[in-house]
């Protein structure tokens, strides 16, 4: 027996089966069809290849250097310095007139596609009297069919401004407001309509100039914050301009206007996705009035830059690059790309009458970072809080170098490597000298500075109780650069509240060493005395000090398991007039005591030392720039 639904009807199923069926053929159909713009009986199939490329012309330093393996000339600033260069690049089909006819083809249908997102206006025009007969928005990617009149010759004319927005026409004109530092993309030609299939491939031509400027933050150790804004300028103020612009003549009209750029953002690259490298792209309209050549200026308002430390903003309110080269010489063209990059580093610190340049910070390692593992910390007086043993000390694992290793704590000597090498740009910096230090041992620091980095107390019953705490201690050396305007960056105090925390003169931080069991030694430390179950008097002495690896004997194999080191603290000297409770902001610290060596030496207070085994002691290393350095 064959069962039937209630309200069940065969019949009726049938025909609204067949009815969904043809819907969902007619609506699949209309999906795969392009789209139709019916002016008439001739069909055009249009196709958009995309824009022209663009051909390097010519590629020079902007901070100059030859062939000959030349030192790069490297731009001073106030807060960092800059390797720049200039990359002058024309439409393929310019390029192309230039080169042997075999080769004119190919480099003609070189193309970028653009963007789906980007849409361009296609119109027809009547070539009898310019009337016109389509005038239509496309999406980029479509391939839209058009018919029109056989027989009939029209003007054609697509242009886009690289974006999903698309000006209209007035009287044929796209109007200059619309045009204001917009990537104009034009093409225009005539088509006679004949019977059958009529085929337009289009590709856009760029008819503004356009300025790209890309941002290099890697050698500051940061990544350009968000709230960063640049521009381009040059002498007379009159380096971007728009102007009416014709679409069927293909020409600019009318009196230029002068366009202001209060500033750009500045966006990630798709490519790279990262946030140490950011470009921006700039337009102008107008060919053959600008002059450039020693005029070009890159300008910040403002730099800001997020430190690695989880977001501390180092903030430069205002900085100019000079673009003083010969890459751009006469005047700007149009369609031409000019390609400014602009690599910043962090710059150097001089100190007295010596030409060392030093880094501003310490180095260290983190195995984590996919730019370079060698780095310089955001600050003198950064400390890693969270790098602590069982007991609750700080072990600065990760800033802490053994000698001659490609790690903090490698277990191998690699005679020659010299972690300094690996910092970006690599080969900028160098290990620092027993000369570089020796410069420093003429004359004591100009400021020594303590602080509390709240490492526990620990006790010992002598009858009393006595109470030891380690510190870190600070020598400050009085840079003799000009770059402590306040608010220019690193003049500006790390720490909240403690004014004293700037970097704007050379600083070394005393945490002491390590043996080659991570046991620290000779950091700065202070004793207390206490009654029992009352607090006597916090005495306020400390001994102690800092110690840094010097690169002598890093080359030699006969040397590098005994190398030199620079030290440099204090025995028994005082703090003046604060109790060693309240050290929360660094404090001045007598010279009493004060010592200061170049030494190999055996380190003391570690039996595991032979006359072979120092290199294995964790020690800190201070970069300074390779006067050579060739990129």
């Amino acid at each position: 027996m064959k069962l039937t639904p209630p309200g069940f009807h065969p019949k009726k199923w049938n025909i609204l089966g067949i009815l969904s069926l043809l819907i969902i053929t007619i609506l699949s159909s209309c999906k795969n069809d392009p789209k139709e713009i019916i002016s008439g009986d001739g069909n055009i199939k249009i196709s958009l290849a995309g824009i022209e490329d663009y051909t390097t012309i010519d590629k020079v330093a902007a901070t100059r250097k030859s062939n000959n393996n030349t030192p790069v000339e490297i731009q001073s600033y106030e807060g960092f310095d800059a390797i720049t260069s200039i990359e002058v690049e024309e439409p393929t089909a310019a390029v192309s007139t230039k080169k042997a006819s075999s080769e004119v083809t190919k480099l003609a249908s070189n193309t970028t596609k653009l963007q789906d997102t980007v849409r361009y206006r296609l119109l027809f025009f009547k070539a009898s009297d310019n009337s016109v007969v389509v005038n239509e928005l496309i999406k980029a990617g479509d391939a839209p069919r058009i018919r029109l009149d056989i027989g009939v010759t029209y003007k054609w004319v697509a242009y886009s401004i690289n974006t999903a927005n698309v000006p209209d026409i007035t009287e044929n004109i796209i109007n200059k407001n619309d045009l204001a530092n917009k990537d104009l993309l034009y093409a225009s030609n005539t088509i006679t309509i004949q019977p059958g299939d009529n085929f337009l491939n289009l590709t856009l031509k760029r008819y503004t100039t356009q300025y790209e400027v890309n941002v290099d933050t890697r050698g500051m150790f940061a990544a350009i914050d968000e709230d960063t804004r640049i521009s381009l300028s040059n002498t007379n103020g009159d380096l971007f301009k728009t102007a009416d612009f014709n679409i069927l003549t293909g020409q600019f009209e009318g009196s230029a206007t002068l366009v202001t750029l209060k500033g750009s953002d500045l966006i990630v690259d798709n490519i790279l996705n990262d946030n140490n490298q950011k470009k921006a792209i700039f337009h102008t309209v107008i060919e053959s009035e600008i002059t450039l050549e020693n005029e070009l200026k890159l300008n910040f308002l403002p730099l800001n830059l997020a430190l690695e430390d989880n977001g501390t903003i180092r903030n430069f309110p205002s900085a100019i690059i000079n673009l003083t080269h010969n890459a751009i010489t006469g005047t700007s063209t149009r369609g031409r790309k000019y390609k400014i990059n602009a690599m910043l580093i962090e710059s150097a610190v001089q100190v007295g009458t010596s030409n060392t340049k030093w880094a501003r910070s310490n180095l260290w390692y983190d195995e984590n970072n996919t730019i370079s593992k060698y780095r310089l910390r955001p600050s003198p007086h950064f400390r890693d809080m969270q790098s602590k043993n069982s007991s609750g000390f700080l072990k600065d694992e990760k800033d802490l170098w053994r000698f001659s290793t490609t790690t903090p704590n490698g277990t191998e000597q690699e005679v020659g490597f010299d972690p300094c090498n690996k910092v970006f740009p690599e080969g900028l910096w160098k290990m620092a000298s027993d000369e570089d230090f020796t410069s420093l041992t003429v004359n004591n620091p100009d400021s020594l500075y303590i602080i509390d980095r709240d490492e526990p107390w620990w006790t010992v019953v002598l009858g009393l109780i006595g109470n030891s705490k380690y510190y870190e201690m600070s020598a400050v050396y009085k840079s003799n650069t000009q770059n402590r305007t306040p608010g220019k960056g690193y003049s500006q105090p790390y720490r909240p509240n403690d004014p004293r925390s700037t970097m704007d003169n050379l600083v070394f931080s005393g945490v002491g060493r390590t043996d080659i069991h991570g046991t620290i030694y000779e950091r700065p430390i202070a004793s207390s005395v206490l009654s029992i179950g009352e607090l006597v008097k916090v005495l306020p002495v400390i001994s102690g000090g800092g110690f840094y690896w010097t690169s002598k004997g890093l080359y030699s194999t006969s040397n590098v398991t005994k190398p030199t080191y620079f030290e440099y603290g204090v025995n028994g000297a005082t703090v003046l007039g604060v109790n060693l409770l309240e050290i929360l902001q660094l404090n001045v610290l007598s010279f009493n005591g004060y010592f200061k060596n170049i030494q190999n030496n055996n380190f003391v207070n570690s039996t595991d030392f032979n006359s072979t085994a120092n290199w294995r002691a964790r020690l800190n290393i201070r970069c300074v720039r390779d006067p050579n350095y060739t990129n």
